[in-house]
């Protein structure tokens, strides 16, 4: 089974959870910017924890790591994926093109060149299309999942329990059928199951936005995206009742 474990600790605190939830609201504006799919974003996020959870870096290289892997992960998923000179453009031009191609075969023979990594994502959509969840339900499933790849605690949970987890909140915030049948048989998680993670993620969701981190937010604010970050938010009780 694929696992990230948690790799920021006091023998490696070069990098800090606040550090890497600015990488990665970043990260989303590059994809925004470049128009790439979000399966590349959420593959570029696992490469990042990927790498880091193997090697130990410096803040200093922390964009580099951040910009190589989406330039990875646009190369696995896209048709026509950006060019180097793009990403140095948006990393205004505080790496080249050597630092870069260098940086780009660390982390794949890190990783062992292989890219097949599950993420939360590719769950999400067969678990709407099962549970035959409204395009506004999936998209603010969405929303709820992209938030929590800026969280650091969440890095080693299994990314297709994540993936339900967020479902499930969206389902009860819009009120759109239950958490049952064929969802449940597809998913292999209850509500129980899901207990600790739908907690995780409600709790992120009611945290005051930081303005240095607004690029998702102001995303699903948008009316293409539903205005989905705009729907009231639930109580954990009312999540999990008793």
């Amino acid at each position: 089974m694929f696992h990230i474990p948690a790799y920021m600790n006091e023998e490696c605190c070069r990098v800090t959870p606040p550090m890497r939830a600015i990488l990665v609201d970043w990260m989303v504006e590059v994809q925004e910017n470049f128009e790439l799919n979000h399966e590349t974003l959420y593959l570029a996020v696992k490469l990042t924890d990927l790498y880091m959870s193997r090697v130990t870096i410096s803040k200093e290289v922390l964009q580099l790591v951040g910009a190589v892997s989406i330039f990875i992960a646009a190369k696995f998923d896209e048709r026509c994926p950006p060019l180097i000179e793009d990403f140095t453009y948006v990393c205004d031009n505080a790496f080249d093109r050597d630092e870069f191609i260098t940086m780009e075969m660390e982390i794949l023979r890190t990783v062992d060149f292989d890219l097949g990594i599950p993420i939360s994502y590719t769950f999400l959509r067969r678990y709407a299309k099962v549970a035959r969840m409204s395009m506004e339900t999936l998209t603010l499933a969405r929303f709820i999942l992209e938030m929590s790849l800026m969280e650091y605690e969440l890095v080693v949970a299994r990314d297709s329990m994540l993936a339900a987890a967020a479902l499930y909140i969206a389902q009860k915030m819009k009120n759109e059928g239950t958490w049952e049948g064929d969802v449940v048989k597809s998913s292999g998680y209850t509500v129980q199951d899901m207990k600790y993670h739908i907690v995780a993620l409600n709790k992120m969701l009611h945290i005051h936005p930081i303005p240095q981190l607004s690029t998702i937010r102001s995303k699903y604010n948008h009316q293409i995206f539903h205005e989905v970050a705009k729907i009231a938010l639930l109580p954990t009780e009312v999540l999990m009742p008793q």
